[in-house]
């Protein structure tokens, strides 16, 4: 299940990349809400990529 989600991750992270830097006239406000988008993305793909691994045996 982990290895379906982290492309939908990916993507999501790729479509927030590319609209903050491609959104000249975005204000401070969308701005922030871009830039957070982006690093929950980021948090949930390396979670997927924690579980995907596997978990220690001490956890």
């Amino acid at each position: 299940m982990a290895h379906g989600l982290l492309g939908s991750v990916s993507f999501v992270m790729e479509a927030a990349h590319r609209l903050a830097d491609d959104w000249d006239e975005a204000d401070a406000g969308q701005q922030l809400l871009l830039q957070k988008l982006h690093e929950h993305a980021n948090h949930i793909g390396d979670v997927l990529h924690a579980l995907v691994r596997g978990l220690p045996v001490d956890a």
